[in-house]
């Protein structure tokens, strides 16, 4: 695999297009611009980038660099001020709320920085949303969430 380095700023490719035909993500001059009174923070600016089906990446960066706006780019968290993204070769700038949140609830997966428990709910509770939201329940969604429990020693 082809080692990539790209600058704040940059438009690049995180696999040749020879190499990457089929992508699973492909951005295309996407911009997030932050409106902040009367200035505007332009966090992201016209990046692009094609991201093949088993691709590792990391992204890395100074504080302020904007790694965070473009992952959240990425995962649907956000949408771009302008520019383009393709999730499996489908447009997703636009899509509403409720089908950016199905997509992100089928396809795209999220480890933050930050622990994001529900402090009030058990441990055993916080494994079994997201299983239920996947429409999972009752004991298969305890069954499954004991076992990952039982993986990292709290079972």
């Amino acid at each position: 695999m082809a080692q990539r380095s790209v600058k704040r700023g940059a438009t690049s490719s995180v696999m040749p297009a020879d190499q990457c035909v089929d992508p699973l993500i492909r951005l295309d001059a996407a911009t997030k611009d932050y409106p902040m009174g009367e200035t505007t923070v332009h966090a992201l600016r016209g990046v692009s980038l094609a991201i093949c089906s088993g691709e590792f990446i990391a992204v890395w960066g100074p504080s302020g660099s904007g790694k965070t706006t473009l992952l959240n780019l990425i995962g649907l968290i956000d949408q771009p001020t302008a520019g383009r993204i393709d999730f499996e070769g489908h447009a997703v700038v636009g899509l509403s709320d409720n089908q950016q949140s199905e997509l992100r609830n089928r396809k795209i997966g999220f480890v933050f920085q930050q622990f994001n428990l529900v402090p009030v709910l058990s441990a055993l509770e916080n494994v079994m949303l997201p299983l239920q939201i996947q429409g999972i329940s009752g004991k298969r969604a305890v069954s499954m969430a004991m076992h990952r429990l039982r993986q990292v020693g709290l079972g």
